[in-house]
């Protein structure tokens, strides 16, 4: 029996990752993420897949390949095609990034799916709180019917009993760093790494043929360092035969820490007489601490926003370290929504908060919340988180030119980014706000530290993936033998 990786995503573009390693009678797959590349040749944020052809635009348009036994049976059957057999025996997800995790809506719910407590928390928050109807966790059918009470046949849709009746849960393998599960003839062990997300791991696979480690997105300058340094003494004494390494960052040097960016950004508010905005990615808890600490060591309070304020609280009830919604330094900011009642005196609660999703209403009675009216009249108390889809929020709040604005986030780096830079510009000279205050620390390592990674694990080969410049692993990296992956072809063990 042959032992294999066949790459589907990944390949000389940064995420989209989709690798399937074979061994003997068992598959396993690592990620199945979205390519941002191929999707944003097609589609834009009012141009999207259509719903109703379930995996058919997906696939057409190579945003997810043509395999047996991955996809679910509704999907399957809407496009007119034969019911499967599952062919995947299970799913490792590395970490909850939309590029590496995207796409398990539309896997079989019969893939068990392995990863860290947290990204399974991550993953929870996200299906609980988009707008889209991501099904990470459980999975509803779709393109189903029903007979209703009037004995007539309808569309089954997911607020309705009948729906939840046909609900079914995925299996979620929750493992400890270091931690293995036996999956058939394959054995995989999760470890640890640090990354801009919290739960990152990578993995190693124990086959037939040898060792396997797969390093998912990994950097060694965040709070967590200790856990890549760990993932590379695990692969050093585990004699990796085949190392799949991300290389996003290849080219570049010297990342700013988080701590930096902490110290960074509390000189920056020391010295803000106004209202301090910032953008930061959202689910970024580490970021969140680093402005959390900024806010603490300038007496100001930190805004977050109600997703994450949803996301820090599953956190807390599974006993990870992360900032608490409770902090005497954090708000809860509520926005006006719909018809924007929520600062009417005259009108019932109950009405008020009908404007508000269910998940949100818990947070309209919580004793950390503040409201764009509090903000307003105190800009010298606060830190306001506000990205750029949220920036009209920013006429509620009213900041003035004795504010600053930090962008705590990636720079632009392609046209679409470019003109979302100009519309922050505007908004900027709009209030007075002055230039961008640009900090950040990327979640992925620099040329020399995946040097350093792959030298001391020391694979027999290494294949590098998660990034659009390959070759330059064979100009940087000291390494036996390199295999570049080819997208849909097989390498054999």
């Amino acid at each position: 029996m042959k032992t294999s990786i066949t790459f589907y995503g990944g390949v000389s573009e940064i995420g989209g990752n989709k690798i399937i390693v074979k061994d003997k009678d068992t598959k396993i797959l690592l990620d199945f993420g979205m390519s941002f590349n191929v999707s944003k040749m097609y589609f834009d944020e009012f141009l999207q897949p259509r719903e109703l052809s379930g995996l058919n635009d997906l696939i057409e348009l190579g945003l997810l390949p043509n395999l047996k036994g991955v996809y679910r049976q509704d999907y399957l059957k809407h496009a007119g095609k034969a019911t499967e057999e599952r062919e995947i025996d299970a799913l490792f997800i590395s970490h909850a990034h939309a590029d590496h995790a995207n796409y398990i809506h539309y896997l079989r719910e019969d893939i068990p799916i392995i990863c860290t407590k947290e990204t399974a928390v991550i993953l929870r928050a996200l299906e609980d709180t988009q707008a889209r109807n991501a099904q990470y966790c459980t999975m509803f059918p779709k393109f189903e019917f029903y007979t209703n009470t009037k004995g007539k046949l309808s569309k089954l849709k997911k607020n309705c009993k009948e729906a939840e009746s046909r609900m079914k849960k995925r299996t979620y393998i929750v493992l400890d760093s270091e931690k293995s599960v036996k999956i058939k003839d394959i054995e995989l062990k999760l470890v640890r790494v640090d990354h801009s997300l919290c739960g990152a791991a990578g993995c190693i696979l124990k086959t037939s043929k040898g060792n396997i480690a797969y390093t998912g997105d990994f950097r060694f300058h965040g709070r967590n360092s200790k856990l890549t340094e760990r993932f590379v003494e695990v692969c050093k004494d585990e004699n990796i035969k085949y190392l799949i390494s991300e290389g996003t960052r290849i080219s570049e040097t010297n990342p700013n820490t988080e701590e930096e960016i902490e110290k960074q950004a509390s000189e920056l508010i020391k010295k803000t007489k106004g209202l301090v905005v910032v953008s930061i990615p959202v689910r970024d808890v580490d970021r969140i601490t680093s402005f959390l600490g900024a806010a603490k060591e300038n007496n100001r309070i930190f805004t977050i926003s109600m997703k994450q304020a949803y996301l820090l609280r599953l956190l807390e009830e599974e006993h990870v370290n992360a900032p608490r919604i409770n902090d005497s330094n954090i708000r809860i900011y509520i926005p006006l929504k719909d018809w924007g009642l929520l600062n009417r005196k005259d009108l019932d609660s109950e009405l008020i908060a009908s404007e508000y999703d269910m998940w949100e209403r818990d947070f309209l009675t919580h004793k950390n919340i503040v409201t764009a009216e509090e903000i307003r009249k105190n800009h010298s108390k606060y830190i306001f988180q506000c990205n750029l889809f949220e920036f009209t929020q920013l006429l509620d709040v009213q900041p003035d030119s004795t504010g600053c604005y930090i962008r705590s986030s990636t720079e632009p780096f392609d046209p679409e980014m470019e003109l979302d830079e100009a519309r922050i510009l505007n908004w900027l000279k709009h209030f007075g706000l002055g230039k961008i205050n640009q900090m950040h620390a990327g979640g992925h390592a620099p040329g020399s530290e995946i040097k350093r990674l792959i030298e001391t694990i020391n694979p027999e080969v290494l294949i590098p993936i998660h990034t659009v410049k390959p070759r330059l692993f064979k100009k940087n990296v000291t390494v036996r033998k390199i295999v570049y992956p080819k997208l849909g072809k097989e390498v054999s063990i």
